[in-house]
């Protein structure tokens, strides 16, 4: 089981590498707002396409699903020891306070949604039961089931919807209302069994789907599964007595009402209901609830279908025939037919769409084939709590945050809500860097509020719109505000410089309608009720774009080739290009390229919605009418990171994000070794014996790695520790002491635990200063070069310890080996000999 552990423990950390460094590539890939035509791309759509790009290029597959089954790498619910459950709960309630109510509180948006949510207490059976799902559903089945899988899976359902219409035309009695006008049947026995016939062919179907579903999970929603399954089974074993019943006439009437056909619609009704109750809030659930519901929905569906549109039909049928029998057989098998074809549909096409709705056959080329950018955050857009708590141990002044008590910025939380109450009216319009405020509805006479240039609170910058705004007649406090949630005040957040607020459009997909929406003006209403939501600035505009290069200026807008509105025309000899039903001021910016007719020009000057400038005159001259598209830059495409590694690249050492976040990982995995070894374990054999150059014996003894296991965001990356990590140039974040404390690190602990053999002993004299300016995964590629060569080879250093520098600006051996060492908590590396 500790085997077991360690394995998981080592893979865990490749996982968390892997998010650390190539989910920056995968928020530029999601904040690639288009001007035009492409909505952004969500979370998992991006990623989904990158993994059917790696099943292709890494795992050498011809299809995504082909070959071993990607659940395969997720060991069973049985393999995993229960140790490992219980310590990951132990972790998130050490880390994060999960379990009780003095858990970190949110943003008021955020803990008001939550409180809707009402999340299930976190413990060690709910952290099995998400494995459980996880491998079982959301590998299992989203990564693994191909059309075959799917196809099967819909069967059940798909052939008892279609098998309602041939089996009423075969029942003893209930075939009468297949075959002549029901006011004309007037047997009781024959209404009952069409009526029932729905509910009990489709009975298999919750029996079927809900014990799959149990067998994932039944967590939080033990009383529907239980409550859906009792009745499932039951009105499985009454359509059993259904059918077996239709041929005897001593079944009294009701039994059949109430029994056979009362009790499997009650059930399935108080199940729909349940639907409704929980489908705002425990979605879950109520998905559930519907699922064991579904015969009792079926049936009502199959009653609209007959009595609202078939039964007039019929009627007219039969009147038209003279006689009531054909009308109502022509309505049975048009009602069937349409049955069968919309199950039949429906069985052939979703299993493709169920398929790819998250991993696809096929990798879109826009997240997983084209180079990007990745998306980085300054510290300057990093907020903290007010007032801060004194720093445990060596560290900044307490009026200083540290690393530790900073935290990325929030989605476009909303801040203040504002509203009028001065003559007039008054007019707002967010903009990234101030707020512009007019008395006339198309923006006339605008006057400008700043956003905070020196830390300012929410509630702060209200007091300053309530002094800067005035009446026309310069009447003061007339512009009102309060803070959106209450809550807030009490986290005393600063707002960030640089793009402080949300404009009109970020709210909008698409990006010609987001630069409409951003232009427009909005009243400010009169009622604290109806006042305008003044919302922090999305994350998306608080990055930095960040390439190989290094930064790059920010624009919003995708590189792809986008169809532009409308169409364009140009004279001979014109440098102008004319638009008709088009908004170049919305799609076009000065530097952009226009393609028309096969022809490229760069835009120079946008002065109106229908006219632009370009670089030269399109020769030959474009007709009325011509169809256009806006070309993206050149910098993404030649200077952005590829993510998805190529093993049949030449070398080790490759460019892509995948490769990055692998060395990155191998960095972890060595820290970690320490740590899963016992005591006795922590030596190297081979230097057992041996004396450094002065004859002092070597240290054999290996020391419990730290450095490398900082608080790492899975999801967001902070500038200097791209630099750090990746890119090389960074800073160092030990407040001047390399030996020092790091806020960001787990250890050092307190000064009150200096006996304890496992505390962090910081090794004076090594050298910082060229891990930070080379990286450290170019560092230790650097170093694994070196020491890989051969002794003798041509180009080939003496030792690991050579002090000699191969070339000018070019850090040497023992460079290396000292930056290496400080990374990896060891000792300064020395010549060892045999005595």
């Amino acid at each position: 089981a500790r085997d077991a552990v360690r394995a998981y423990l080592l893979g865990h950390l490749c996982h968390v590498a892997g998010d650390a460094i190539c989910h920056p590539f995968i928020h530029d890939v999601e904040w690639h707002l288009g001007t035009s035509s492409r909505a952004k791309f969500d979370h998992g759509g991006g990623e989904m396409s990158i993994d059917a790009k790696v099943a292709r290029q890494v795992m050498g597959r011809q299809h995504t699903r082909e070959g071993q089954a990607w659940s395969a790498w997720w060991p069973g619910k049985r393999e995993v020891p229960d140790e490992l459950f219980a310590a990951y709960d132990a972790a998130m309630e050490e880390i994060y306070r999960a379990h009780g109510a003095d858990r970190p509180k949110g943003f008021g948006g955020f803990e008001a949604e939550l409180a809707h949510v009402d999340p299930l207490p976190l413990n060690t059976r709910f952290v099995k039961d998400g494995w459980s799902v996880l491998r079982g559903g959301a590998v299992g089945m989203v990564y693994g089931w191909g059309y075959g899988s799917w196809f099967g899976f819909l069967t059940p359902l798909m052939l008892s919807v279609m098998a309602i219409g041939p089996l009423a035309a075969a029942l003893p009695r209930g075939r009468r209302m297949t075959q002549e006008a029901f006011w004309n049947v007037g047997d009781e026995r024959a209404v009952f069994e069409y009526l029932a016939l729905p509910l009990a062919t489709m009975s298999f179907v919750p029996v079927f789907y809900g014990t799959w579903i149990a067998g994932l999970t039944t967590v939080g929603v033990e009383g529907i599964t239980i409550f859906g399954q009792i009745s499932a089974w039951i009105n499985l074993v009454l359509a059993g007595v259904f059918f077996g019943t239709t041929a005897l006439e001593e079944v009294h009437w009701a039994a059949r009402w109430f029994l056979l056909f009362g009790l499997p619609l009650a059930t399935g009704v108080v199940l729909l209901i349940l639907a409704a109750l929980n489908w705002k809030d425990r979605r879950g659930a109520a998905v559930l609830a519907a699922l064991y519901g579904v015969p009792a929905a079926l049936f009502f569906v199959f009653q609209i279908l007959f009595w609202i549109p078939l039964v007039p039909v019929t009627a007219g049928l039969g009147a038209a025939a003279g006689d009531s029998g054909t009308g109502q057989a022509v309505g049975h098998w048009i009602l069937s037919a349409i049955l069968i074809v919309a199950a039949g549909y429906a069985w052939f096409t979703l299993p493709s769409f169920l398929r790819d709705v998250k991993l696809p056959e096929a990798p879109q080329p826009f997240p997983a084939e084209r180079r990007h950018f990745v998306r980085l955050f300054d510290d300057t857009t990093l907020f903290h709590h007010l007032p801060l708590p004194a720093p445990a141990g060596a560290g900044p002044h307490p009026e200083q945050p540290t690393l530790a008590q900073r935290y990325f910025p929030p989605e476009a939380r909303e801040l203040l809500v504002l509203w009028y109450e001065g003559p007039g009216e008054l007019y707002i319009r967010s903009r990234r860097t101030h707020l512009e405020f007019s008395r006339f509805p198309a923006g006339t006479s605008p006057f400008t509020v700043p956003a905070p240039v020196i830390p300012m609170t929410p509630a702060q910058f209200g007091e300053v719109l309530n002094v800067a705004v005035k009446g026309p007649a310069d009447e003061p406090n007339v512009l009102k505000f309060e803070l959106k949630h209450a809550a807030d005040d009490e986290l005393d957040v600063e707002l960030t410089p640089g793009a402080t607020f949300s404009d009109g459009g970020d709210r909008a997909e698409r990006g010609a309608d987001a630069a409409a929406r951003a232009a427009e003006w909005t009243r400010v209403k009169t009622t604290k009720a109806e006042g305008f939501v003044l919302r922090h600035a999305p994350k998306a505009v608080q990055a930095v774009r960040w390439s190989k290069a290094g930064p790059i200026p920010f624009d919003p807008r995708e590189d792809d080739e986008v169809a532009g509105p409308g169409t364009v025309g140009s004279a001979a000899d014109d440098i102008d290009v004319t638009g008709a039903n088009t908004d170049f001021r919305a799609f076009f910016v000065p530097g952009d390229r226009i393609r028309a007719a096969g022809q490229v020009r760069t835009v120079t000057l946008v002065p109106a919605a229908d006219r632009l400038a370009v670089h030269s005159p399109f020769h030959p001259a474009l007709p009325d009418g011509t169809a256009y598209a806006r070309l993206g830059g050149e910098r993404e495409p030649r200077e952005g990171y590829l993510l998805v590694s190529d093993p049949g690249a030449a070398g080790l050492d490759g460019e892509t994000v995948m490769d990055q976040a692998a060395d990155f990982a191998a960095l972890l995995c060595l820290g970690m070794t320490p740590h899963l070894l016992d005591r006795e374990q922590l030596t190297v054999p081979r230097l057992a014996g041996k004396q450094k150059l002065d004859g002092t014996p070597a240290d054999a003894s290996v020391a419990r790695v730290y450095q490398v296991f900082r608080n790492w965001s899975l999801d967001r990356r902070r500038v200097n520790e791209w630099r750090m990590i990746v890119a090389g140039g960074a800073v160092s974040e030990k407040s001047g002491h390399a030996d020092g404390y790091d806020a960001a690190m787990k250890q050092p602990r307190p000064p009150a635990a200096a006996g304890d053999p496992d505390r962090w002993v910081p090794q004076p004299g090594l050298n910082e200063t060229t891990l930070l300016q080379q990286g450290w995964v170019p560092l230790l590629r650097q170093w694994t070069a070196r020491v890989a060569r051969p002794q003798g080879a041509a180009g080939s250093f003496a030792s690991a310890v050579d002090p000699a520098a191969p070339a000018a600006g070019v850090p040497s051996n023992r460079d290396l080996s000292q930056a290496l060492a400080f990374l990896l908590d060891m000792p300064d590396p020395v010549v060892v000999r045999t005595p």
